[in-house]
């Protein structure tokens, strides 16, 4: 098995612990306990909340990846490189 082979995954899973919300609750200078967090992170609407921007933000990191791609592509493809990347040189 290749290594694209082996890093290939059909859908990416975020996942967000209490451990981590405790951590961050300390960044921000406001720690909670693992029973708060638990809460934090099991309240319906609040977990719910969570996702819908976790996948606002997936969405817009991957347009802007695709979009630098295409602008890539094109600089590319303007400065007359060839899909290896080496300079043409057109005599």
């Amino acid at each position: 098995m290749d290594a694209e082979e082996r890093f290939w995954t059909a859908k990416v899973i975020a996942e967000i612990s209490a451990a981590d919300v405790m951590q961050l609750a300390n960044e921000v200078g406001m720690p909670v306990t693992p029973a708060e967090a638990a809460d934090l992170l099991n309240n319906e609407l609040r977990s719910l909340g969570m996702r819908n921007h976790m996948l606002a933000a997936g969405r817009d990191y991957i347009a802007a990846s695709l979009e630098s791609r295409r602008q890539r592509a094109w600089w590319d493809r303007s400065c007359g490189k060839t899909e290896d990347g080496a300079a043409r040189f057109d005599a």
